[in-house]
């Protein structure tokens, strides 16, 4: 099995036949070893991983203990593993993780996903989704995008304010197109337009903000004189 194949932890414990119990104590020993692991802890394994369980089976079918096995692998050393297909693994997140960077529900980021807005750096052979660090950034920038007033359809016919700017000047050395330009200018003047409205339209509310701040101050005053008059009253 290639070492670019990821295997979630659940994934690696059908394919390689143990239980929590055996994965727990070949941890320990070091005879399996997780290939990186996810931005909240969760083990990831490559394929190669599988076959150092199968060399770890055939010694102990001639007889070695675990322990035995242990020594022998600290004294022989593993197969090295290529990494996961490119991606460094204690960058990579899960659907759910990458919600709750986001602060969004996971049907949110599936949503996106159905709108061709995002897509995942990296899947396990069981399909298991699983996201690099610049996802988050562009999550993000969907979510800004949203408030100032961009629906998701038209954040899909301007998915190039979703990539940082400096890949936009990357893919243009690689292909110097006039049309390209005049891409880039028409959405950042058209996002240009949409900010300075939303900044217009927080100015105007921070003001109502003071006012109603002031008005509620005088209005608590306003009571606190009528209560101390009912008070004096009786």
């Amino acid at each position: 099995m290639s070492d670019n194949v990821i295997l979630s932890h659940e994934e690696f414990l059908l394919k390689a036949n143990l239980n929590e119990e055996q994965m727990a104590k070949w941890l320990k020993l070091g005879l399996v070893v997780p290939a990186g692991r996810t931005a909240r802890k969760a083990a990831l394994f490559s394929g190669s991983q599988l076959e150092i369980v199968q060399s770890v089976r055939a010694l102990l079918a001639l007889g070695y203990d675990e322990e035995e096995v242990a020594r022998i692998v600290r004294k022989v050393g593993l197969p090295a593993s290529a990494g996961l297909g490119g991606v460094v693994p204690e960058k990579l997140r899960t659907v759910g993780e990458l919600a709750q960077d986001c602060d969004v529900n996971p049907r949110t980021i599936k949503h996106w996903e159905d709108k061709e807005l995002l897509e995942p750096d990296a899947r396990s052979e069981g399909g298991f989704r699983l996201y690099g660090p610049a996802i988050v950034d562009r999550c993000r920038r969907i979510i800004d995008l949203q408030n100032v007033g961009y629906t998701l359809e038209e954040i899909k016919g301007v998915k190039g304010l979703l990539d940082d700017p400096e890949t936009l000047v990357e893919a243009l050395k690689a292909d110097p197109r006039p049309a390209a330009i005049e891409i880039l200018e028409i959405q950042t003047a058209s996002l240009k337009e949409r900010i300075e409205h939303v900044a217009a339209s927080a100015k105007r509310l921070d003001d109502l903000l003071k006012r109603r701040v002031k008005a509620t101050a005088a209005c608590r005053s306003v009571l606190s004189k009528h209560q101390k008059a009912q008070r004096d009253d009786k």
